[in-house]
């Protein structure tokens, strides 16, 4: 009998184990929760979770942002929410100084039967390794030789949470770059993950869509500012 119980306590050591393996997030030492957090009663770190997957979406000029939250509970259970909200300006404009005025809507969503097997993907396409968005830019930027900036846009930042380890990255207007670029696994990778995520919540807004003659920045090699008006289409590709 001691034996047996022994042996089950192994089992169960061993399954705990396998759980965390399967979301092992490298820690970023300079980690800070998303700061729109402080005002939407959502905790930074639910300990009844062995894992969270967050996805706020931020477009340029809006007074709110939509998030979505994926959680792993300690049940073995997956659970999702997806959360809107809005925020008041204040005198200085600087995104630091916006807070939420109220949530403005909370809606539960039920994950699809294949939910397991998306998140397979999402882990194949990087969605807990991918590399910071500046880090990516640098390297589009020196292979080939042109910067390009755009003003305004929409923001994707994920955070990835465990009880030990939680680190963030952020994504800007990914269709776009990729099609000036023509050419970044990152971003592939990213616009793959966005995707999924968006079909799992019937999120029906185009990635990183832009508006016809957006005021888009151009610097050549020397780094001498041009201006050009790149146009796009409903998708946010560049014509």
């Amino acid at each position: 009998m001691k034996k047996k119980l022994i042996n089950i306590l192994i089992m169960g050591f061993v399954f705990a184990n396998t759980l965390q393996g399967q979301f092992e997030i490298t820690p970023d030492p300079d980690y800070t929760p998303y700061y729109y957090l402080k005002d939407t009663k959502i905790p930074v770190f639910d300990s009844d979770n062995l894992f969270e997957l967050r996805v706020w979406i931020s477009v340029s000029h809006s007074r709110g942002e939509t998030l979505f939250r994926i959680q792993y509970t300690k049940d073995s259970i997956w659970k999702a929410d997806k959360y809107s909200f809005f925020y008041k300006k204040t005198k200085v404009y600087r995104r630091k100084d916006k807070q939420y005025k109220n949530l403005t809507e909370h809606t539960k969503i039920k994950l699809s039967d294949s939910w397991n097997t998306k998140f397979d993907t999402l882990k194949q396409l990087g969605v807990l390794t991918l590399p910071t968005w500046y880090s990516v830019l640098d390297g589009l930027e020196n292979a080939n030789k042109v910067s390009l900036g755009i003003f305004d846009g929409t923001s994707y930042h994920i955070e990835l949470l465990t009880d030990e380890n939680k680190r963030s990255y952020e994504y800007h207007c990914p269709q776009t770059f990729l099609s000036f670029y023509k050419q970044s696994p990152e971003l592939e990778s990213i616009i793959g993950i966005l995707k999924i995520i968006f079909r799992e919540f019937n999120y029906l807004e185009p990635i990183a869509q832009l508006q016809q003659k957006d005021l888009i920045e151009i610097y050549n090699e020397s780094k001498n500012c041009v201006y050009a008006q790149i146009q796009c289409d409903s998708s946010g590709v560049v014509l």
